[in-house]
């Protein structure tokens, strides 16, 4: 079964899913079949809108007929704003003069 790896990746002003593998025809074919896909000149890859129900499809096309990679999904998860990491509280040294 030959594999396909999902990164996220940002084109044309919006979150996207690339879709990275060796060139096979059968494969096209299979991923032409995602709603909403399109190849992109620049990342030389094709693409979807990142969307909630995204990856559903692209799992309920691409299953039995590819290997699905997804583990930079998981890593390239946009991190959480500051305000919202809770710090642990600092609590200053007091030093004893004798």
């Amino acid at each position: 079964m030959k594999n396909v790896v999902i990164k996220r990746l940002f084109h044309r002003d919006q979150n996207c899913f690339g879709f990275l593998y060796d060139f096979d025809t059968a494969i096209n074919q299979e991923v032409k079949k995602i709603p909403l896909v399109k190849f992109s000149v620049t990342n030389k890859c094709w693409y979807v809108p990142d969307q909630p129900d995204t990856l559903t499809s692209i799992v309920d096309v691409l299953r039995n007929k590819v290997w699905v990679d997804y583990p930079l999904l998981k890593s390239n998860r946009p991190a959480k704003p500051l305000a919202m990491l809770e710090l642990p509280t600092v609590i200053p040294e007091t030093q004893e003069t004798e």
